[in-house]
C-alpha cells in the first residue's frame, strides 16, 4: 500500500492501478473491534443528522477495505492501489466558494449562501432562530446524536419554507438565511451545520486532484508495465482508474439548487475540469505538430455515467443544454422514488444539445440479470457512439439488496458479484478506448456492511484488477 502527496504526483512512479484520492489516508483512522471506526466528536455528531446517511462512516470503511485489498499478499496486484492526499484547502476565513472551481458548474447565489449560511444562521442565537428551520431537538436525542445533549452549538438550519417554482419571474431569494435555505434547497434532510464549508472545501480540492491525475497519468506506463502489455495483460491496456472519494455525495446539486444529501456537484465539477485539461492538451499537441490553423479545437466529450440508485438529476439539470457532455443516469423509476419529479424516459436535453441527456429509469426489484446489465451495455454504447474522451463514473452504491435508504419505497436488488461484474463491463469499454481518462466520483450507498466490498469490487473491475476481499 503506498501513499502520495499532492506535491509529488507528477513524479508517481508506482505501479498503481488505482489512485485513491481521499482527504484520509487509511491509516489516519483507527477502528474498533466490530470494525467501526472511531471517528472524530465533529464527524460522530455530522453523522447524526440523518437516520441513513452518514457519509465520514462511508468514506472510512471504504478506505479501510481498498487498504486491505492491497495488502493481501497473495493478489497478484498487490501494491497497486496508492493512496493521495490532496493539498489542504484554504484557511481564509473570508474565502468563498464562488470564487473557486466550483463555480464553474453553479450559481454565485447557491455558492455564497453555502459558503455564509451558517456563520449568519448562528449568529441569530436561539431568540432569532424559528425552531421550523432546525433539526428537530428530538431527534437530535436519537442514537448517536445524543451526543449533542452535551453541547449548546446551534442546531443545523433546515428549510422552513419552500419557493414557487423557480421559473416564476416574480420572486428571487430573501436577504434572511431562513429564507434563503427555502429557495437553494430541496428537501429537509440536508443540513447546514458548522463544519460544511471546510468539508465542502477539502472535497473541492479531492476532485481537483483526481482529475489532474487522471488527465495527466492516463499514458505514463513504467517499464514494468510495458514488459506486462507485450506479455497481453489486459489489465496493462486500461488506464489508471482515479477515485475521488469525497465526504458528501454531490449529483443531486444543480446549479442553482441542493439537497438529497448533496451541497455541490462533484462528479459535474470533474467533468468540467477534465474538458479543460483535455483541451489544454490537445492545443499543446496542435503547436508540437507546428499546426497552423487558427481555428480552436472542439472542447473535448465528456461523458457522465451515474449508477446511483437515485437519478443524477442534479448532473442532467447542469449540463441540460451542453452538447459537449453526455450524462448517462440508470436509476429507479421516478414514479417510484426520489428525485421523483425527474429522471424520466423523455428528458433527453435542449436545443443543440437534445440526445445528449439520457435517463434509463429501472423498476422496483431490478436484479443485475433481469434489466441491469443489459441497460448497463446500453448506457455503454451510448458512450462509446458518442465519442467521448473523459468519464467520470457518479458511483451510487445504493442499489445493494437491502439498502436502507432504497428500500423504504422501492429498492434494487444487486448483490454480491454483481459489482464485480458492473466494474468489469465499463473496464471492457475502457481498455477498447485505452486514452480515454477515468475519474470516480463517490456519491450514495447506506448499506455500511455491504458498501465498502462493492465499492472495492466496482473500482477494482474498472481497473482491471483482481477483486480478492479480505
Amino acid at each position: 500500500m503506498s501513499s502520495v502527496s499532492a506535491s509529488s504526483v507528477s513524479s508517481l512512479t508506482t505501479n498503481a492501478r488505482l489512485l485513491v484520492v481521499s482527504r484520509y489516508h487509511p491509516d489516519d483512522v483507527s477502528y474498533e473491534g466490530n470494525g467501526r471506526p472511531n471517528l472524530s466528536f465533529e464527524d460522530s455528531r455530522n453523522d447524526g443528522w440523518d437516520l441513513f446517511n452518514h457519509p465520514r462512516h462511508r468514506r472510512a470503511l471504504i478506505l479501510r477495505e481498498l487498504a486491505g485489498r492491497s495488502a493481501v499478499s497473495d493478489n497478484a496486484y498487490m501494491n497497486r492501489i496508492a493512496f493521495v492526499r490532496p493539498s489542504p484547502p484554504t484557511n481564509d476565513v473570508a474565502f468563498h466558494l464562488k470564487d473557486s472551481v466550483y463555480n464553474k458548474v453553479h450559481s454565485p447565489g447557491l455558492l455564497d449562501f453555502l459558503s455564509t449560511g451558517w456563520n449568519r444562521w448562528d449568529a441569530m442565537g436561539e431568540e432569532g432562530q424559528d425552531p421550523s428551520s432546525t433539526v428537530k431537538r428530538n431527534l437530535a436525542e436519537e442514537g448517536d446524536t445524543a451526543v449533542l445533549l452535551s453541547t449548546k452549538k446551534t442546531l443545523p438550519l433546515i428549510p422552513g419554507n419552500v419557493s414557487l417554482p423557480r421559473n416564476d419571474p416574480y420572486q428571487r431569494p430573501s436577504q434572511n438565511v431562513m429564507g434563503q435555505v427555502g429557495y437553494y434547497c430541496t428537501d429537509t434532510c440536508t443540513p447546514i451545520f458548522a463544519e460544511l464549508l471546510e468539508e465542502l472545501l477539502w472535497d473541492m480540492e479531492t476532485v481537483q486532484m483526481a482529475v489532474q491525475m487522471a488527465v495527466s497519468e492516463e499514458n505514463n506506463i513504467n517499464e514494468e508495465e510495458e514488459e506486462e502489455e507485450q506479455k497481453g495483460s489486459s489489465s496493462s491496456k486500461c488506464p489508471r482508474i482515479v477515485y475521488a472519494l469525497c465526504t458528501h455525495p454531490g449529483h443531486h446539486a444543480a446549479k442553482d439548487a441542493y439537497g438529497g444529501y448533496c451541497y455541490v456537484n462533484h462528479s459535474a465539477l470533474a467533468a468540467r475540469l477534465m474538458q479543460e485539461g483535455l483541451s489544454q492538451q490537445q492545443e499543446q499537441n496542435k503547436h508540437s505538430k507546428n499546426n497552423q490553423n487558427p481555428l480552436p479545437l472542439p472542447l473535448p466529450k465528456v461523458a457522465v455515467l451515474d449508477v446511483d440508485y437515485h437519478c443524477g438529476n442534479g448532473s442532467a439539470s447542469i449540463f441540460y443544454d451542453d452538447p459537449s457532455v453526455l450524462v448517462v443516469s440508470i436509476h429507479c423509476h421516478p414514479d417510484w422514488d426520489y428525485p421523483f419529479h425527474s429522471g424520466f424516459e423523455d428528458e433527453r436535453g435542449v436545443g443543440d444539445a437534445i440526445g445528449t441527456t439520457l435517463h434509463l429509469p429501472l423498476l422496483p426489484g431490478t436484479t443485475w440479470d433481469k434489466s441491469y446489465k443489459a441497460t448497463l451495455e446500453r448506457a455503454m454504447n451510448e458512450i462509446q457512439a458518442f465519442g467521448a474522451q473523459g468519464l467520470v463514473l457518479s458511483l451510487g452504491l445504493d442499489t445493494h439488496a437491502g439498502d436502507p435508504c432504497a428500500i423504504r419505497r422501492a429498492g434494487f436488488l444487486l448483490q454480491g458479484d454483481d459489482y464485480k461484474e458492473m466494474g468489469a463491463l465499463i473496464g471492457k469499454y475502457v481498455v477498447q478506448k485505452q486514452q480515454i481518462s477515468v475519474v470516480v466520483v463517490q456519491e450514495g450507498g447506506y448499506k455500511m456492511d455491504k458498501v465498502p466490498v462493492a465499492a472495492a469490487d466496482v473500482l477494482l473491475g474498472l481497473a482491471g484488477m483482481t477483486s480478492t476481499s479480505n
